[in-house]
């Protein structure tokens, strides 16, 4: 992995804001050193399925999706990869 991405996700957190969520996964890199990475969605008022306002990193792809999930939410049909 490079420096500053996470080898082992340990924990995702679901921020909702006013018509977007904040992702954040919290892992350990091979260093043991903690990282945290976040991602943003478009959220309708709905709250039903929301979309990356950017790349996603397929690796954290699953993480993201069972976050989302977890708390409500569905990830749409755009990959943002």
């Amino acid at each position: 992995m490079p420096p500053g991405e996470p080898d082992r996700i340990t924990n995702c957190s679901v921020y909702p804001y006013d018509g977007e969520l904040v992702v954040e996964l919290t892992g350990v890199d091979d260093e043991g050193v903690i990282v945290v990475v976040s991602y943003q969605f478009e959220a309708p008022d709905d709250r039903s399925t929301v979309e990356p306002r950017g790349p996603v990193d397929p690796e954290h792809v699953p993480h993201v999706r069972d976050g989302l999930s977890e708390n409500g939410y569905e990830w749409g049909g755009r990959s943002g990869s």
